[in-house]
């Protein structure tokens, strides 16, 4: 009978095997799939449906017929991470935007430095510590351990919470640390003021980052994409209030992004409240935050969460450092076209970014879940999707150039040194760059975060920021030797990553996962039962109390 169907219908036997493969494999899917299909009269069956939108997460071997389909799936559910990064692009963009309306080359350098400042010093390293979360996440969720994803999500708030108190000592002291490195006194004055009115700012993103990156762990990225494109896109309601209708220019820009920032945690509390209905995995999920269990294992926490935080934050702060670099030349122009520049980057960047949000989410389930042969799969398919992003992209940013400067440059000096920021960065930078933002992605999921951490000190400090150095100022590039020492950097950091990823051992990784998430469910195992012996000790206690005070009476 099954010989006959493989002769009547082929393509539909061949893909009742991949399902009954995938089947046999996991009696769990690893992502939530959407509520069936039904068959009704030229449709299609709830199998076919499945596979349709989520074939790069079945078994299968890898062929020219199937490959595209699965790119473009995989970018297909990569569009809430685009979107969300969309909407931080939109949201940087009006930032800029406004700021250029001061036609003051002052201020914009100002507010470029502060910007800088505040993502290097505070908001990146926050956000990268928090990334750690999103792939302990991803790992736990793939081996259904829900308890333990509300622990981690307890134990990274609180660190947040911490680190953004002690991050204050570098925001009160942002003018000071400027001057020291270089920066004119009267730039220096104003960024600190920046800065400063952003302090609640630092505290709000604490809490919902960990959210954010909790769910997007359980692959729950509707709801970030919601809560964040809602947020940002009211954003410049508030910079029309204070900028334009108060004229307070420095406080306004800083007030208006706080409520923005408190507009996100709204929402996440919001849409999660609303999800908890239906939604039982969150209800496993939760735990009560105000238990020792927060405090315990931080140190084993941070031993996942920096080396997995940093492959992110090393980038991200080499890359705010480079402003620093620019406004060291102590023009006005320089620094204002460079920093104009930087606002829109983002929106390039947002393509790989969301890519390899989805590749921790998937990949860290599949790596969780035992999934050799789909995390092998899913790898491949991410780095040829990658590469369709830089092909569109180039193309796009060749033709949105005059219309984006339209919007940023405000005088010709300062859009001489904006587009030769920009030619570099289309015409160069973007290739390597894309690539080493996934090849960290595919490593970090995989858990060789360690070693990801160690690729990127090494292309982006050991290599890259002397060689930066050496353009801008020995060589005299100036502005054009930071472009050029970021693609040495990011070029260096994708070959050592292609040369790791060539080499890895999937059976060694999947086994290093599976080993930390069941080593913290014994644990956990392990306080459940001194608390129920305490509990039972204490017992005991009340009732030998309650034995002898009558016979004391």
């Amino acid at each position: 009978m099954g010989g006959q169907d493989k002769l009547n219908n082929p393509e539909e036997y061949e893909l009742q095997q991949v399902l009954k493969l995938h089947d046999q494999e996991s009696n769990q899917e690893i992502i939530q799939i959407p509520p069936p299909v039904k068959k009704e009269d030229g449709g299609i069956t709830e199998d076919q449906m499945r596979y349709k939108i989520y074939n790069f997460l079945f078994e299968e071997e890898l062929t020219l017929k199937n490959t595209p389909s699965k790119v473009l799936n995989l970018l297909r559910a990569s569009i809430p991470n685009i979107f969300t990064q969309l909407s931080t692009t939109f949201f940087l963009f009006v930032n800029m935007y406004f700021i250029q309306k001061t036609k003051s080359p002052l201020i914009v350098g100002a507010y470029g430095l502060a910007t800088t400042w505040f993502h290097s010093a505070c908001y990146s390293a926050l956000l990268s510590l928090n990334n750690g979360l999103f792939t302990q996440v991803a790992q736990a969720y793939g081996a259904q351990n829900f308890k333990l994803i509300g622990q981690l999500f307890n134990k990274a708030l609180s660190i947040a919470l911490t680190f953004s108190c002690l991050a204050l000592i570098m925001i009160l002291n942002t003018a000071n640390i400027m001057i020291f490195f270089g920066i004119k006194e009267e730039t220096a004055i104003i960024a600190q003021e920046f800065v400063v009115w952003l302090i609640p700012s630092l505290f709000l993103v604490a809490i919902s980052d960990c959210l954010r990156n909790a769910l997007l762990g359980i692959q729950k990225m509707d709801l970030v994409m919601n809560s964040y494109m809602l947020s940002y896109l009211m954003h410049p309601i508030w910079l029309l209030i204070f900028f334009d209708h108060f004229g307070m220019v420095v406080i306004g820009m800083s007030l208006a992004r706080c409520i923005s920032d408190l507009n996100i945690l709204l929402n996440l509390l919001y849409n999660i409240h609303k999800e908890k209905k239906t939604c039982k995995i969150l209800n496993e999920i939760y735990q009560p935050f105000f238990e020792m269990e927060t405090l315990r294992g931080w140190l084993k926490y941070l031993k996942v969460a920096i080396p997995v935080g940093s492959i992110v934050y090393l980038e991200w702060a080499f890359y705010e450092v480079t402003t620093i670099i620019v406004g060291m030349l102590q023009d006005d122009n320089q620094l204002a076209g460079h920093t104009s520049f930087q606002s829109m980057t983002l929106f390039f960047y947002m393509m790989p970014l969301g890519l390899s949000m989805s590749v921790n989410s998937f990949l860290g389930s599949c790596v969780g879940d035992g999934k050799k042969k789909i995390a092998i799969n899913f790898y491949k398919i991410s780095i040829y999707a990658c590469l369709l992003e830089i092909v569109v992209f180039m193309i796009v940013g060749v033709v949105l150039h005059p219309i984006f400067r339209s919007f940023l440059v405000t005088s010709e000096e300062i859009g001489y040194y904006y587009d030769i920021c920009y030619n570099i960065y289309i015409f160069g930078y973007i290739i390597p760059d894309y690539i080493q933002c996934i090849f960290g992605a595919i490593l970090r999921s995989a858990g060789l975060e360690q070693r990801a951490m160690m690729i990127y000190i090494i292309g982006f400090y050991a290599i890259g920021f002397p060689t930066s150095l050496f353009m801008v100022f020995t060589l005299d590039l100036e502005v054009a030797g930071i472009w050029y020492g970021l693609i040495i950097a990011s070029g260096a950091s994708s070959l050592i990553f292609y040369y790791e990823i060539q080499r890895m051992d999937w059976d060694k990784c999947i086994e290093f996962v599976k080993e930390r998430v069941d080593n913290e469910k014994q644990e956990q195992e392990n306080l459940k039962q001194v608390s129920n012996r305490m509990s039972s000790m204490m017992g005991n206690h009340d009732l030998q109390v309650a034995q002898i005070r009558p016979s004391m009476l």
